[in-house]
């Protein structure tokens, strides 16, 4: 269900602006939309990068500068490290510490602009612009996981070191024994590093990521703590759900990054032509009715904005819907990827345009006059019946899924553990700490809209007359029919009747009906 795409990103290089190349690895990719992290934390060279290319901009870096006294403890000499971990080139590749959220964000920042030019610059590359930032705390728990929803580490087991093959009894982490043994044993049993070790030390989990667990403890967006324990950590506090506080610059607390695509680059699409082809492809009697087999899809409605120059729907009434929502904001309406995908964000208005422009596109292909029009809810749910009685779907059977398992329309599915009732029956969903609320809708195979030609038709051949985007009906403007990806499963069933609290919005759309008229 998720893409695990290795890219290649360029970044600047510090002593001569060489381009060099960089792994980044996903590990949040849901469908479509593309979320990376870094294999790697942010070392001292990445860092002193950051700081470099300020300097060259005439910035004053003083703000930026790590906290070297970080290092200075009671009862220990580590002057050493005082002055020499952050510059010295024999640490080049050590985790960067010392350092506070801001300036983590900081360099996010920075990071956001030198990628982002340098996808502009990749005719290769079908990316446009990038947002590099901390990860939220769900991410970096399910990057840290590697895909594995039930590992307490990044790693199958419960223990520290290799327990089979050739590396039985090593160390798989960086992290304390006993009370000032930093090191282990001597032998194989020994983590070698006495404080951090290289970024690109041990073994990576099943996403490619290095030191989830301790060597440093990684700072995130939405709360003041850092994650996945440190070099002065226990073996309990180094798992994938440990926490320390990270208000102050310390030494052991650094980050990592995760870059969240937001823009595609514009690609042609093949224009839509709307004659007897498309006609024969798109349309279906069913009885004295003709109906389209699918949504209205952003295609056609594109050609019908073209044609009469009529306003462009709110794309950002996607924005921060849900995580990743903004991507929806920037590529939806126009990317060549989602010309199949239902048209949203529509006014009545607009709608009641379309049907006039639709109707002229229409008529040289029937010899009666004819008018198109939005189904009335009596006509919508004759339609979605597809020929059946007493089915509370479109598909028949009382089930929502499939005897493979498999959700049989696009919905909000809400696992049953997440559903509350009042003492008063009331109806309700508490997600768990961590849990957004979109948290399960991508079983159904698509976190919102879906292509208008996904799941299975109904027995009259019409696609997703439940799920994908409510659909309006005629000579009502309080609820829609069929339910769409952000609807709960009682409102895909075809007699269930959902308030409309806004129009526009971006889980409604509609399909129309061809009436002769009499």
């Amino acid at each position: 269900m998720r893409d695990f795409t290795i890219a290649v990103l360029l970044i600047i290089g510090i002593q001569s602006f060489a381009q060099k190349e960089r792994e980044l690895i996903g590990c949040a990719s849901i469908y479509e939309h593309r979320v990376f992290m870094s294999i790697t934390e942010v070392s001292n060279i990445n860092y002193r990068e950051f700081l470099h290319f300020q300097e060259e901009k005439g910035f004053d870096i003083s703000t930026l500068l790590p906290d070297t006294t970080c290092w200075r403890q009671k009862g220990s000499y580590n002057e050493p490290y005082v002055d020499y971990y952050f510059r010295h080139p024999a640490y080049n590749d050590y985790p960067i510490v010392g350092i506070t959220k801001d300036q983590a964000e900081a360099f996010c920042s920075w990071l956001s602009i030198v990628l982002t030019d340098s996808y502009r610059k990749n005719e290769k590359s079908d990316i446009d612009s990038v947002v590099v930032r901390l990860p939220l705390k769900q991410e970096w728990i399910d990057a840290a996981k590697g895909g594995n929803d039930y590992y307490e580490y990044p790693w199958k087991g419960h223990s520290l070191r290799w327990e089979e093959g050739k590396f039985q009894g090593m160390f798989r982490l960086n992290c304390i024994r006993n009370r000032g043994d930093y090191m282990g044993v001597a032998g194989s049993l020994n983590d070698n590093a006495d404080v951090t070790a290289p970024v690109k030390s041990y073994w990576p989990n099943d996403y490619g990521l290095y030191n989830c667990v301790g060597n440093v403890a990684e700072m995130i967006a939405d709360e003041d703590v850092a994650m996945g324990g440190s070099w002065n950590s226990y073996g309990n506090d180094v798992k994938v759900t440990s926490e320390m506080r990270a208000i102050e610059p310390a030494a052991n607390i650094g980050f990592r990054y995760l870059v969240e695509v937001v823009r595609l680059k514009p690609e042609k699409s093949k224009p839509l032509v709307i004659d007897r082809k498309f006609v024969k492809r798109n349309l279906v009697k069913v009885d004295s009715i003709i109906v389209s087999k699918y949504e209205v899809t952003n295609q056609l409605y594109n050609l019908f904005l073209e044609e009469t120059g009529r306003q462009k729907q709110d794309s950002t009434l996607w924005d921060n819907l849900f995580i990743y929502s903004n991507w929806y904001t920037c590529n939806y309406r126009w990317q060549a990827k989602y010309q199949n995908y239902p048209a949203v964000c529509i006014t009545q208005n607009d709608i009641k345009e379309f049907s006039k422009w639709m109707t002229k596109k229409l008529q040289p292909y029937y010899d009666d006059q004819i008018v198109v029009d939005l189904p009335t809810e009596q006509e919508w749910e004759y339609l979605a019946r597809g020929g059946l009685t007493i089915s509370p779907y479109p598909w028949g059977g009382p089930y929502i899924r499939n005897v493979k398992g498999c959700l049989l329309a696009n919905f909000k599915y809400v696992p049953s553990s997440f559903e509350t009732r009042s003492p008063q029956g009331e109806y309700g969903v508490v997600y768990p700490s961590g849990r957004h609320s979109m948290f399960g809708a991508d079983l159904d195979g698509a976190l919102a809209c879906a292509a208008v030609d996904t799941y299975h038709p109904n027995g009259y051949g019409l696609y997703n007359m439940a799920g994908n985007v409510r659909e309006l009906v005629k000579d009502t403007d309080l609820y829609s029919k069929g339910g769409g990806w952000n609807s709960i499963d009682y409102f895909v069933q075809i007699t269930s009747k959902e308030e409309i609290t806004k129009i526009p919005g971006p889980d409604i759309g509609f399909r129309f009906v061809v009436r002769v008229k009499r």
